[in-house]
């Protein structure tokens, strides 16, 4: 009996222990919820609230009251489908957000939501499900955040940003314009150069030249030097016209296409220039329309010139390249390159490289190529891959 006794009385101080532990537990697990009510409570920059499984609210912060405008009297009981907007509710976004959160683990998405006094705000959500340890869904836990602000200034910068980008189209139209407009003045010019003052100069050369051999032998020496000396200038001025003329538009780029256009201005540079200029053109390179051929030609003409005039570099090299659909051009130098400031899409530095490298891009842009202008120190190049 006695040791009957024992046993019963173990058991119960034992089955004692486990309800004081028990206690202890749910005192301990109240406690920490009490603490993690008050926390959530306290939070005022968020919507904190939970749902059932079916999307009825079940607790609501101060953060929640304060930002959609609601007592947790007036929401607790109710289905979180209210604060979305009516189209929203129409397409059945609130059942989605739920089933995306159940079957992935995790919602997070922004849009607009509406307050009780029926304003808008722009929200940041993010849905957590609420598992048991077998894993079912017990409910889901919402956070809420007013993104309004940011949303408008977003929205303000988009705004900007596509005005700018309009800005930058109508200037590029414009600066399309003007470079056709450009080449339009340079074909006329070179053509009133040629048939005007070109005509005159070769008639008052001619007229020079009888005059010359009907009085060479009725004046003194001295006169006929002076009209020997008029001639010459004459002929100098018929050939600088001529030379002028053809640089402004040369009629072979027009009669015979851009690779003849090329080798006589390339000979001509090198005389005028002194820089050993190497051209070398592909075989397969045929004819490119008119306003292909032009905007290569002016690029090449553009980039020799500045070569001259600021590089120092002795030599030059072209090279011009028919690749599938593309025309391939580079143009380099040996001289002292450009200074590494930024590249050369950005305004300061457009300022900094000038007129010429802003109109060649824009050319290039224009035709739909694509134009790349490395910097490095002791050279200088331009590389233009343009559709043909």
């Amino acid at each position: 009996m006695g040791l009957i006794a024992e046993k019963e009385k173990r058991r119960a101080v034992a089955h004692l222990q486990q309800k004081a532990q028990a206690f202890e537990t749910e005192v301990a697990l109240r406690q920490s919820e009490e603490r993690f009510r008050l926390l959530v409570e306290g939070i005022q920059d968020y919507a904190i609230y939970s749902m059932d499984p079916h999307g009825v609210i079940t607790s609501w912060n101060s953060g929640a009251r304060r930002i959609k405008g609601y007592t947790s009297e007036e929401v607790i009981g109710q289905n979180f489908s209210r604060f979305y907007t009516s189209e929203d509710v129409e397409r059945g976004l609130p059942g989605k957000v739920l089933q995306i959160a159940r079957e992935e683990g995790h919602y997070e998405g922004e849009g607009w939501r509406i307050r009780k006094d029926g304003s808008r705000f722009w929200s940041n959500v993010v849905v957590t499900p609420l598992r048991d340890e077998a894993g079912n869904v017990l409910g889901f836990s919402k956070i809420t955040r007013d993104m309004t602000e940011r949303k408008l200034l977003m929205d303000r910068i988009q705004e900007h940003a596509e005005e700018l980008d309009k800005a930058q189209e109508s200037l590029r139209r414009l600066t399309a314009r003007l470079l056709q407009v450009q080449d339009d003045e340079r074909r006329r010019l070179a053509r009133e150069l040629h048939d005007g003052a070109g005509q005159i100069l070769a008639a008052l050369n001619m007229n020079l030249e009888s005059l010359q051999d009907a009085v060479k032998e009725q004046i003194a020496p001295s006169l006929n030097q002076r009209l020997a000396e008029s001639i010459r200038l004459a002929n100098q001025v018929i050939k600088e016209t001529r030379t002028l003329s053809y640089l402004l538009h040369p009629p072979l780029l027009d009669e015979a296409g851009l690779r003849d256009a090329l080798h006589w201005f390339v000979g001509g540079f090198i005389e005028r220039s002194g820089i050993q200029t190497e051209l070398e053109i592909s075989p397969n390179f045929s004819r490119l329309p008119r306003e292909l051929e032009t905007a290569i030609f002016r690029i090449i003409q553009e980039s020799v010139t500045n070569i001259h005039r600021h590089s120092g570099s002795p030599k030059a090299s072209i090279h011009l390249a028919l690749d599938l659909d593309e025309v391939l051009l580079t143009i380099s130098d040996q001289g002292r390159g450009m200074p590494s400031v930024a590249a050369p899409e950005e305004p300061k530095s457009r300022r900094k490289l000038g007129v010429g490298i802003a109109g060649m891009r824009e050319r290039i842009l224009q035709l739909g190529g694509c134009f790349v202008f490395p910097l490095p120190a002791g050279s200088a190049s331009v590389y233009q891959a343009t559709p043909s």
